[in-house]
């Protein structure tokens, strides 16, 4: 494979999305700074939207490489791990001990999906084709990530009730469907490839 097949757009927008997954993470974490949040949700939407457009950019012009398969969800894994962790160290009160199970399940969920895909992949050549459960799972990780960054900072208006400050009705409906579908979307990823793992050659 030529070096300027491996180098395609797809390909530079999934280095551009590992390149600025620290900058995101360390402006999370920097609670204390005017205006960090806003600039944390900015940076964590951008680097989301760069994952959706490498993706249809390389099906829709066959730019797909092998580089490419194994830098894409090596990347979302970064960014997702990486800012989990940011918010747990910026969080306060019960929702530190909810981020510190979100974030465990979520490596749990994508070691075993990665794993068995490998396995799958490199034995029997079947690649299982992502589903909605697994859409649904990235945009309410997407969901909750902003909502937690932003939702706060709303909430400080005047006349928003002080409940809802403690308790931000978003972050929280968001935090748990996000939960949710990373356990169920990881259980319907193992099932189907379980049969091609299972199979005796």
């Amino acid at each position: 494979m030529s070096n300027g097949k491996k180098m395609n757009l797809p390909n530079r927008l999934t280095l551009a999305r590992i390149a600025l997954t620290p900058i995101c993470v360390a402006v999370i974490m920097l609670s204390s700074v005017p205006f960090t949040d806003l600039i944390g949700a900015f940076l964590f939407l951008l680097i989301a939207i760069t994952d959706m457009l490498d993706g249809k950019i390389a099906r829709k012009y066959d730019l797909i490489t092998n580089f490419g398969k194994f830098l894409d969800p090596l990347a979302d894994k970064f960014l997702v791990v990486g800012t989990y962790l940011a918010l747990i160290y910026r969080s306060e009160g019960y929702f530190t001990l909810a981020l510190i199970i979100m974030t465990i399940v979520t490596i749990f969920r994508e070691f075993a999906v990665s794993s068995v895909r490998l396995v799958v992949n490199s034995e029997a050549k079947i690649v299982i084709p992502a589903n909605y459960l697994g859409k649904v799972k990235t945009v309410s990780q997407i969901v909750f990530v902003i909502s937690f960054l932003v939702e706060p900072t709303l909430l400080r208006l005047p006349f928003i009730p002080d409940v809802l400050a403690e308790y931000p009705p978003i972050t929280i409906a968001s935090f748990a469907v996000c939960l949710v579908f990373t356990v169920i979307s990881g259980l319907v990823y193992l099932r189907s490839y379980m049969p091609y793992v299972s199979s005796d050659k």
